[in-house]
């Protein structure tokens, strides 16, 4: 065969491999799927009580969540404030805050760092402050369930009203459930563990709360908060509870 018939063979053969490929690549692109872009939701709540007559009494509590979430990582922000008043002396004021992200290294595997803070005036907290970091697991994700833990070490520092101040290391643990039981209804429990890395004390929060959608942005949010510490300041009890029934917006 002629040299020139060859290498235009050749040629022609090359071209052809490359557009097939050029070809395939556009074709898996265009099966590929779109990162999904960044997601914002959350809410804010608040629902409350007045009574006026033989007793004054006033009761509020606040919420707010804001979550940003990408392919890779999640951010949330939340925060919770409770008020009451009988006869103008106050019956309870406190307030818990979080900010937390995650960072996903697989699809159920994360790390995380976190900031969080609490006061409880009738529990003589002034302030609790606590930085942590670690990892979790998601175990299950469907429509249905969702469940996951984390694990990881955290500061632990503490500012009482009458009892001296504290810092310390501890561990963080979480369990996070939710259960999609109807299309627009909703448990949720949340529950945060710290143990001292060094001394027998712990504390333990628990928020569990059901959610009803009665619109397409306004629902109901109601639930119980539980409190415990197996040692607190002198003169006050281990366990608390925070009972709430809110009106939510959400987005």
């Amino acid at each position: 065969m002629n040299p020139n018939k060859l290498i235009i063979l050749f040629c022609l053969i090359f071209f052809l491999c490359i557009v097939s490929v050029v070809f395939s690549e556009e074709a898996a692109e265009k099966k590929k799927p779109k990162e999904p872009p960044v997601k914002w939701s959350g809410f804010v709540e608040g629902g409350g009580t007045v009574q006026h007559g033989n007793t004054r009494t006033k009761q509020l509590t606040l919420g707010a969540e804001l979550i940003r979430t990408t392919k890779k990582t999640k951010l949330l922000s939340k925060g919770f404030l409770a008020y009451g008043e009988t006869d103008n002396v106050k019956t309870r004021d406190n307030y818990y805050g979080i900010v937390k992200f995650d960072y996903f290294l697989s699809r159920k595997f994360y790390g995380y760092l976190s900031l969080e803070v609490q006061s409880d005036e009738f529990r003589d907290l002034k302030l609790r402050t606590i930085a942590s970091g670690g990892g979790g697991l998601e175990l299950i994700k469907n429509e249905k369930h969702y469940l996951a833990g984390a694990l990881g070490v955290a500061s632990l520092k503490e500012n009482f009203e009458a009892a001296e101040d504290d810092r310390r290391s501890t561990a963080r643990s979480e369990v996070k459930y939710k259960w999609s039981f109807q299309p627009k209804s909703s448990f949720n429990n949340n529950c945060v563990l710290f143990t001292g890395l060094t001394e027998n004390k712990y504390q333990i929060r628990n928020e569990a709360s059901f959610s009803f959608t009665l619109m397409k942005h306004l629902g109901l949010r109601c639930g119980h908060i539980w409190q415990y510490e197996n040692k607190p300041s002198s003169g006050f009890k281990k366990a608390d509870s925070t009972y709430f029934f809110n009106i939510q917006y959400k987005f």
